[in-house]
């Protein structure tokens, strides 16, 4: 899908590594893929992850809706002790493509409908929690940080129904970057 005319000159979809900033990237690798993000609709590495959830959306419409989301590293928390959460993307249409030797690969589309923009939230690892407190009720102090990231429109408005795949399995890298 070309890009739209509507769309500043220059958009360049930054790529993310959030391995460092969510759960098990140790063990489990999780690479998140869009397709037709340039003009030769070329798959393009977007996230790469540790491990993510993927659900059916509570509210139901005419399409099957999705929620993709990864966890903060354990211990991360919001202040009522809820998981914090690394990224949520709204996503539509979600099928399995293929499983072999412990790899998954699902394809789907980032959801389409504009009542879902502010279900895309990508933690900003430049940010680094700078509104971040410590909890000390707890027997062990552990970081209580915001729940979700702060939500984004306008990135939503510019990949809004293209395709997405992701890639689940071990990952062959012990150390992430």
């Amino acid at each position: 899908m070309p890009r739209s005319k509507e769309e500043p000159e220059g958009f360049v979809l930054p790529k993310v590594d959030l391995r460092p900033f969510t759960r098990d990237s140790k063990k489990i690798d999780t690479r998140i893929f869009l397709k037709g993000h340039d003009y030769e609709s070329k798959q393009f590495l977007w996230i790469h992850v540790g491990a993510v959830e993927i659900r059916r959306s509570p509210e139901q419409g005419e399409v099957e809706q999705y929620i993709l989301r990864a966890h903060r590293l354990v211990g991360y928390t919001d202040f009522e002790h809820d998981s914090a959460k690394a990224l949520t993307i709204p996503m539509i249409g979600v099928k399995l493509a293929t499983g072999f030797s412990g790899c998954v690969r699902l394809i789907g589309w980032i959801d389409f409908n504009p009542e879902r923009a502010n279900d895309l939230r990508i933690f900003n690892p430049n940010a680094l929690d700078k509104e971040a407190s410590t909890c000390k009720d707890c027997e062990k102090p552990h970081p209580i940080v915001q729940y979700v990231p702060s939500p984004d429109p306008v990135l939503f408005n510019k990949i809004r129904g293209m395709q997405v795949e992701i890639f689940i399995g071990a990952t062959s890298d012990p150390e992430p970057a």
